[in-house]
């Protein structure tokens, strides 16, 4: 079952909160940015930077319907309104980027003939549950595992907070909520959200 991300951009102006847009179409599905950013779908084994804050106190009239839609905060917990966060974007820029993961990611991650990364990532793979049985120790150590031919390669990694971050989420918060935090300014602009499966 997949985990979709909900949530609002809220600016506060004149002491007010209100709504400056929504995530979609900007930005969708990312698990470890979910992960590292708000503790949601965490395989990449990250303190979460904001987890579990609910929802702020002072609310835009947009973000007060849309909790009303998904059911009310009495519903908050259940499998497909949960993890209600937020963060400014004073906050996001707080963030350690270059900070690396507590542990490894639960997945594999697929490295080429020379070791690098090749985007693929996968919990258990037809062809590879051999190679993951008689090497489980060896890859809980980080340790790069070849397949027969070593054409390719399967490592469980540890991942800065920057390379979590999706392209499609860097540009989401270094640029558009950029752009919100210049007019009223980091502290007076947030990102509010939330999850279902």
């Amino acid at each position: 079952m997949g985990c979709d991300i909900h949530g609002v951009i809220e600016v506060q102006s004149h002491g007010r909160w209100k709504s400056a847009g929504t995530l979609y179409p900007h930005v969708g599905r990312a698990y470890d940015t979910f992960g590292m950013l708000w503790g949601v779908r965490n395989d990449v084994a990250f303190r979460p930077a904001f987890p579990d804050r609910g929802f702020p106190d002072e609310r835009s009239r947009q973000l007060r319907n849309k909790i009303e839609s998904w059911g009310g905060e009495g519903h908050i917990g259940s499998i497909d309104f949960h993890n209600p966060s937020y963060a400014t974007v004073e906050e996001l820029h707080n963030i350690e980027w270059d900070e690396t993961a507590d542990g490894r990611d639960k997945r594999y991650t697929v490295l080429d003939e020379n070791k690098d990364p090749t985007g693929t990532k996968f919990g258990w793979a037809e062809g590879w549950s051999d190679v993951i049985q008689e090497h489980e120790e060896e890859l809980a150590n980080g340790e790069a595992i070849p397949n027969e031919d070593e054409s390719l390669y399967i490592k469980r990694m540890k991942l800065t907070r920057k390379r979590a971050l999706s392209g499609a989420w860097e540009w989401f918060i270094f640029e558009l909520l950029d752009s919100y935090a210049n007019r009223y300014g980091a502290e007076n602009t947030r990102l509010v959200v939330w999850f279902d499966n």
